[in-house]
């Protein structure tokens, strides 16, 4: 019955069709099918034996398909897979593919089958340039679809902010359905923040779903927002293998949308020597890149941005419900680094020390050199965001270990902000981020307060001995800013200001305690069952006489008091220690700081 079906639709009149493409064009449009096709099947007549079962545990099913993450470890030590190189029988099918989706895209250029296939192909090989090509030259009917392919070279090719341009187009004339499903984050996102987006309905839903994408960002540098433009190029790829053939050999499905969605393309491929008694293609496993990295915050980070701790922007999340990466570099990391907050006037000053660190043993550039940094503030956690260039107040310094470090500072409104430090080896393909929420308001009228603790890098022998003077200013001191809070038990500075008119018209009396922030399982049994008594802080304190301020700030209506002190913690014991600045007031309340410290 199909091939008379088929006939009909063949014969003019007879099925009510239209005119019939010349022969040389319909044979054309099915050898750019069968080259397809036949690339698949080479690809994986030539894919390397893997030692991967099609059968056993899975850490994830998701329809047709097992998941496995038991490969991956969390730490810099491990050598990242990297794809082999292709062979030269594949080399040789990729370009008589190419040259045959040529051949169709000159004859059809309103095929959008073909305009998808050559630009993604190009890409696969890494060819953006042949890609953004074969995007523009794209002129399907089909709304929108132009637009998102070339929104996809663009990406690949690293453009980010010009791909968010073209996706928008694309997605403007998508139908709405469609779009909305383009949009949707709850595949992506981990499943606490799922259930509260489904919680969410209209613009609360759409100022949640706006958080999470701008917090979500791996990479401010790369200019533009790198998720989004990831996220549409995979679901943009995943419209061009609909109605493919795919080296699994299997129907395209809404399992294999959400597993390229949420993952990203495959990479590489493997045949398995699993026996299999199942008519169909032998089974391939496939394996994804293994930089991209889960990148979003925890559900405390979208919901707290501008007060959350650190901990909750990680740089990578290992077995994410998704991944992604940025064109920009290879490879996020975490960046080492440490930031305070000082009051200049209705203004914060924003100080932010950080040390990059060496790269792992496996990393195969030997040389590095951090050529960009930046900090981005984001007013509330929102888009977009304000940028500061740290490129002269951050030369760098190479220190032993292979680190580079830097100090740099911005000036910005009091209030609720969310920062992230950025900083990019561009030479290496390299990225390290920094990111916290930061929530400080103006000084209130008659109040005092105390800026947030920084910490200084010891005097040299020959220096100062670390003794307050008078006239002391912070900015003098901002060049020794420590950007980690791990040390070596030994002096330290902890610096402050205080601002406000002091308790006390002659005098300011300051408490310093130190105190552990964990303790062990026998201490804490201890003092369950009352057998040990609870630890008590070190304490320490003193009294100084109230100078005038002499700074430039001291013409203005709130008075600035800094001051700073030396410490010796080579008597702690090694750990996290709590270091806690206290400054009590005549009506028995106080103001405080405090920060954290490990002692190797």
């Amino acid at each position: 019955m199909w091939r008379i079906l088929l006939l009909l639709a063949l014969v003019p009149g007879l099925a009510g069709a239209g005119p019939v493409p010349p022969a040389d064009s319909l044979r054309v449009a099915a050898d750019a099918r069968e080259a397809q096709a036949r690339f698949e099947r080479v690809r994986v007549f030539h894919a390397p034996w893997g030692q991967w079962a099609s059968s056993g545990p899975c850490d994830e099913r998701i329809g047709r398909f097992c998941l496995r993450y038991s490969s991956e470890r969390e730490d810099d030590l491990t050598p990242p897979y990297r794809p082999p190189a292709e062979v030269e029988a594949v080399k040789t099918a990729r370009a008589v593919l190419d040259s045959v989706l040529a051949e169709a895209a000159q004859l059809h250029p309103g095929d959008a089958w073909v305009a998808g296939q050559r630009t993604w192909y190009r890409g696969e090989a890494g060819d953006w340039a042949g890609a953004l090509t074969a995007a523009r030259a794209c002129r399907s009917p089909e709304p929108g679809w132009c637009s998102l392919l070339e929104g996809y070279a663009l990406h690949g090719a690293g453009q980010v902010a010009e791909a968010e341009r073209s996706f928008e187009r694309g997605l403007a004339a998508l139908p709405p359905e469609e779009r909305a499903a383009w949009l949707d984050l709850e595949p992506l996102v981990e499943l606490e923040v799922g259930q509260a987006l489904r919680r969410l309905r209209g613009e609360e839903r759409a100022f949640f779903e706006a958080r999470i994408w701008a917090l979500g960002n791996p990479l401010f540098l790369a200019g533009g927002n790198a998720l989004r433009t990831e996220h549409f190029a995979r679901h943009t790829a995943a419209r061009t293998r609909t109605d493919a053939r795919n080296p699994h050999g299997l129907r395209w499905g809404d399992d294999m949308t959400e597993i390229l969605v949420r993952f990203g393309p495959e990479v590489a491929y493997e045949r398995s020597r699993e026996p299999t008694f199942v008519l169909g293609p032998a089974p391939v496993t496939g394996r994804y890149s293994w930089d991209a990295k889960g990148v979003f915050p925890t559900l405390e980070g979208i919901l707290m941005a501008t007060e959350a701790a650190p901990e909750a922007f990680p740089a990578v999340v290992y077995r994410a419900r998704s991944r992604h990466a940025t064109p920009l570099v290879s490879r996020i990391r975490r960046l080492e680094a440490r930031t305070a907050r000082f009051l200049r006037g209705d203004s914060l000053l924003v100080v932010a020390a950080w040390e990059v660190p060496a790269p792992p043993p496996w990393d195969t550039v030997p040389a590095m050199t951090v050529d960009r940094v930046a900090l981005f503030l984001l007013e509330g956690g929102r888009a977009p965001p304000v940028r500061f260039d740290f490129a002269e107040s951050a030369p760098e310094d190479a220190l032993p270990g292979g680190w580079v470090r830097g100090v740099g500072t911005a000036r910005v409104p009091a209030g609720d902000w969310w920062l992230s430090l950025e900083a990019v080896d561009s030479v290496g393909g390299r990225g390290w981020r920094h990111r916290e929420g930061s929530r400080r308001d103006p000084l209130a009228p008659g109040s005092v307060e105390m800026s947030d603790l920084l910490l200084l890098a010891p005097p040299g022998l020959e220096g100062s001995t670390g003794t307050q003077t008078d006239g002391d200013r912070l900015e003098a001191h901002l060049a020794r800013a420590l950007a980690t809070d791990t040390l070596d038990a030994g002096p330290v500075e902890v610096a402050w200001e205080v601002y406000g008119d002091p308790p006390d018209p002659d005098r300011l009396r300051f408490v310093l305690g130190v105190e552990r922030e964990e303790r062990g399982w026998f201490r804490r049994a201890g003092e369950a069952l009352r057998i040990l008594s609870p630890l008590e802080p070190v304490e320490i304190g003193w009294e100084e006489r109230v100078l005038p301020p002499d700074d430039p700030e001291a013409a203005t209506p709130v008075p600035v008091y800094f001051r700073r002190v030396e410490l010796d913690l080579s008597g702690l014991g090694a750990g996290s220690w709590i270091l806690r600045v206290r400054l009590p007031l005549p009506d028995g309340g106080e103001i405080s700081a405090e920060t954290r410290v490990v002692l190797r």
